[in-house]
This record gives C-alpha cells, sequence and structure tokens, in this order.
C-alpha cells in the first residue's frame, strides 16, 4: 500500500527514475546559487517559525517538529517502499545532517521560551520571558551557518545528478559534515563547561 497520498501535493520529493538512473539536467552556476538561496530562506522560515511558536506555551512548536518528522519518515517509507532507499539516503543525508539538527536547536529555542512562559518565578512573567528568549535568540542565531552551509549541500551535493557525483561520495560527504558537526558540539560544550570555573 503506498503512504505517499500522505505527502501533501506541493512537498517537494527526489523522483528517480525507473530504471535507477537519474536524469536530472546539470544546472548552471547561477542556478545553484538561486537554488541554495531558495532552500535557505525555506529551512530558515521552517526555523523561525519553530522559534516563534514557543510563545504558545510550546505547543505550536511541538506541532511543526512533530508534522516534518512525520513527512521525512512518509517520505523514507516511500523510497522505502520502492526499492530506492539508497536514492532516498543520498538526496537527505548530505544535507540533512545540518539541517536536521539545526531546525531541532530553533525548536529548543522554542521550548526555551515555553519555559519562561510556563515556569513559576518569584519575578514577574513577562521578565523571565525576557530573559529566556536571549537565551533561545542565541540558539537561533547559531543555526544560520548551519542552514547555509545545508542549503549550498543540498543543492550542490544532494541534487547533484549521479552521473556527476557518485553515491558513495554524498554518503562521504554527509559522514564528514556529520562529524564536522558532532566535533563542534563537543568541543563548543567543552568550552562552556570550563568557563564558570575560570
Amino acid at each position: 500500500m503506498s503512504r505517499d497520498f500522505l505527502l501533501p501535493p506541493e512537498f517537494p520529493t527526489i523522483q528517480p527514475s525507473e530504471d535507477g538512473q537519474d536524469l536530472m539536467p546539470a544546472a548552471s552556476t547561477g542556478e545553484l546559487a538561486a537554488f541554495s538561496s531558495l532552500l535557505f530562506r525555506n529551512n530558515t522560515s521552517v526555523s523561525l517559525t519553530a522559534f516563534a511558536l514557543g510563545i504558545t506555551f510550546g505547543i505550536g512548536t511541538a506541532w511543526l517538529l512533530w508534522y516534518n518528522g512525520i513527512l521525512m519518515g512518509v517520505l523514507a517509507a516511500v523510497f522505502l517502499q520502492a526499492g530506492q532507499l539508497r536514492a532516498f539516503l543520498t538526496g537527505v543525508l548530505p544535507h540533512g545532517v545540518l539541517e536536521i539538527p539545526a531546525i531541532l536547536i530553533a525548536g529548543g529555542a522554542g521550548f526555551l521560551l515555553a519555559q519562561g512562559l510556563i515556569q513559576a518565578r518569584p519575578w514577574p512573567r513577562l521578565q523571565e520571558l525576557a530573559r529566556a528568549g536571549k537565551e533561545a535568540l542565541l540558539l537561533v542565531t547559531g543555526c544560520f551557518p548551519l542552514l547555509v552551509v545545508a542549503a549550498v549541500l543540498e543543492a550542490v551535493v544532494a541534487r547533484a545528478p549521479d552521473r556527476y557525483l557518485a553515491s558513495g561520495f554524498k554518503l562521504a560527504v554527509a559522514a564528514l559534515f556529520g562529524l564536522l558537526f558532532v566535533i563542534c558540539v563537543f568541543l563548543l560544550g567543552w568550552r562552556l563547561k570550563k568557563i564558570p570555573g575560570e
């Protein structure tokens, strides 16, 4: 039974051909730049919305993260059912290793706003919201570099026809950037942990 009926009509999908060969024409540098810009704007919009919906006591943030997770899961199921799991992985992982964490971080920032509204404090709620908002804004600001790199990787690597960039190369790029992200997170956490004791 096909699951693609759960995907909205406007949801972009990676469409492999029936024989497994990618028939996408090569894009020019200008087209790649324009596409990267479009992807960055879209991903930034999702991230900022996840952050801003924290003002709904976190309900909107939770719904947006859940909905995007469902879309990703359904899309994976459609490709798996079609026997095109590799096409799904090479089309998502090169940018997803940065894009997905960025959106989750933005969602965490939204939950910080929600915490500022919900958590009982001896001082006024607006004051607590302002404090939580500053911390949340720092998190969201940190998402932008991730989203920029993710947009470039999606346009140049993930969407590149297999005849130009092999699947193995795309997965290697995903592994490299995923590893770099994990290293940066641990290094940043270690540095922040050291600061209070200095």
